[in-house]
């Protein structure tokens, strides 16, 4: 192949420069070189060749083989898009989607990846879902967004298939079926999605539509961790905590759960937080732990606003403020965490129900 390539590009045929490009790219058939494809992909796209602008804005927009210009990616998305390339179209619209070498604009996004599914891009047709789904750009729409995600799943594009999979789990835009959504996540979790991997741990470390099992879900967590997904970072962390699936190891629990806080996740940030408190596979550092929930809190978790306000409240590293544990408890039970709730009614006089544990919400 790289020989019949080789032989065309010669000639200045765009065709053959891009996929002698992809081949320098993959190293098939030839010594791999980020290098030499940039220079393929220039070459067709000094000739108008949209793939290859579009290709070019790629390697420009992760700094594969040339200098990092997010704003030289958006400019070559931009040429190849208004020649039709839907590649460089859903590109462009992503970037608008996500603030990437442009300000971010929903209705930009929108409109590029409307652009893109027309010409049958599995992945505009996604991202059209996502719009749907929470309102950016395009009125919130949750039956359009299930559509969306059907459509892009049965052109075999795998997030769609997680993305089905939670309307499914939730019922949103379709009925509630979680025997639905355990099948689907399953089918993307095979093939290798970290988000679908960690959703169907999640099913069998709760038994939710299927039989609950530690030891799946330590595997399916496992799977989307060695991927760095935050939010399997953080439920490998429990296992590895309490046990679960898995023989208890502390410190590595810490190792996780930071992994998981340096990764976004408000819950792995908590639970770090915890295990600074408590001492649990680390050096005791209530100041540690406080400014942990101080910054889950400030990203609207609410099992955080309920541990900061504990410490407020009995003075635990910082000087007791009962008005500040009853701000703290309000906004965490205003977001449905129930020991929030227990001790809002019990700081009311009211006692409550005795707690019952549940080994996800420490």
């Amino acid at each position: 192949a790289v020989k019949w390539f080789t032989r065309a590009a010669e000639q200045d045929y765009p065709r053959a420069q891009q996929l002698l490009a992809e081949c320098y790219e993959n190293g098939y058939g030839v010594e791999q070189s980020q290098e030499r494809a940039v220079d393929c992909y220039r070459q067709a796209h000094e000739q108008g060749y949209p793939p290859s602008t579009c290709a070019l804005g790629v390697c420009y927009e992760f700094g594969d083989g040339v200098e990092m210009s997010k704003e030289q990616a958006v400019m070559l998305y931009r040429q190849a898009a208004e020649r039709g390339n839907a590649t460089a179209q859903c590109n462009l619209g992503y970037c608008y989607y996500r603030g990437i070498g442009v300000e971010e604009d929903d209705a930009q996004a929108f409109e590029w990846f409307t652009k893109a599914a027309e010409r049958g891009s599995s992945r505009a047709i996604h991202l059209m879902g996502e719009c749907y789904d929470n309102g950016y750009g395009v009125e919130q729409d949750e039956a359009k967004a299930a559509d969306c995600y059907q459509r892009a799943a049965q052109r075999g594009y795998v997030p769609a298939l997680c993305s089905l999979g939670l309307c499914y789990e939730l019922g949103t835009g379709v009925g509630e079926d979680k025997e639905k959504a355990a099948d689907l996540y399953r089918q993307a979790a095979e093939r290798g999605h970290a988000r679908a991997q960690c959703n169907l741990g999640f099913f069998y470390y709760h038994g939710i539509a299927v039989e609950e099992d530690d030891e799946e879900a330590f595997q399916w967590f496992k799977k989307a961790a060695d991927q760095n997904y935050p939010r399997a970072l953080f439920f490998l962390g429990e296992c590895y905590e309490n046990g679960y699936g898995v023989e208890k190891d502390e410190k590595k629990a810490v190792e996780l759960y930071n992994r998981a806080h340096q990764g976004g996740h408000s819950d792995g940030t908590c639970s770090l937080g915890l295990c600074y408190e408590e001492a649990i596979g680390v050096r005791k550092d209530v100041k540690m732990a406080l400014s942990l929930y101080m910054k889950a809190a400030d990203k609207g978790n609410a099992r955080a606003m309920y541990h900061l306000a504990r410490c407020y409240e009995q003075g635990i590293g910082v000087k007791r403020d009962p008005d500040r544990a009853l701000e703290l408890y309000t906004r965490s039970a205003d977001k449905g965490y129930k020991k929030s709730r227990e001790a809002l009614e019990r700081l009311k006089g009211g006692g409550g129900d005795k707690p019952k544990r549940r080994r996800w919400l420490k």
